[in-house]
């Protein structure tokens, strides 16, 4: 009866995931000349589970104002094509040479829409299409002079930290507005590290098998 137990709570567990399946792990606002290839604006996404997000939208508020995120031609959806693999990182952004310049990126993982043309008094909100997941910047509210405003800068999220629908800034890592002034580097030594609080599912069924062993061989004692 315990193995059954445990083996049922491996299953359980093996299904199961503890955070958002995309969540926001960047927002950029990079100081250059287009032309140069060194100007990316946008954004950057980490996928923590395989599948296919189709019809998830990129919602945008721009500068002082306080039209409703979602309302019509100010946000992005990602289309059928939008299958992303576990562990990626995902760029949307105005300028795809540039994030390619800057990342390495597949071209298959940048999107490029002029919607993410970013300046860092912002709001950012990713939805599924119906419901909130993940936001930066605070609602209605123009980022200049705010905590958050990432002018000619750059947030990071903070590992081990997860999405919860809300802006909550104590999840991120904040530059001050002008960090990339003098060049990028300081945006090319964040993008693409950030660090899930969820292992990975191979993680869940070591932990797993581990305790339908222990299982096992406490019943062989008794």
């Amino acid at each position: 009866m315990r193995t059954l137990a445990l083996a049922t709570l491996l299953a359980i567990s093996l299904s199961c995931t503890a955070n958002a399946e995309l969540i926001l792990t960047s927002v950029f606002d990079a100081e250059g000349t287009p032309a140069a290839g060194d100007a990316p604006q946008g954004v950057e996404l980490f996928v923590s589970a395989t599948g296919n997000y189709s019809g998830w939208r990129l919602e945008m508020q721009y500068d002082g104002s306080s039209i409703p995120f979602g309302t019509a031609g100010s946000f992005f959806t990602f289309g059928s094509e939008a299958d992303f693999t576990i562990g990626d990182y995902i760029y949307v952004t105005s300028t795809t040479a540039d994030v390619q310049s800057l990342t390495g990126a597949p071209s298959e993982n940048i999107f490029e829409s002029s919607l993410l043309a970013v300046n860092g008094d912002d709001r950012v909100r990713l939805t599924d299409g119906t419901n909130v997941i993940d936001q930066y910047g605070v609602t209605d509210t123009d980022g200049t002079g705010q905590p958050w405003e990432y002018t000619n800068s750059f947030a990071y999220r903070n590992n081990n930290t997860d999405a919860d629908g809300v802006f909550t800034i104590g999840d991120w890592n904040i530059s001050s507005p002008g960090t990339l002034d003098s060049g990028n580097a300081p945006l090319a030594a964040v993008l693409g590290t950030f660090v899930s609080a969820v292992p990975e599912p191979s993680t869940f069924a070591i932990l797993g098998l581990a305790g339908l062993g222990l299982g096992v061989v406490r019943r062989r004692k008794m």
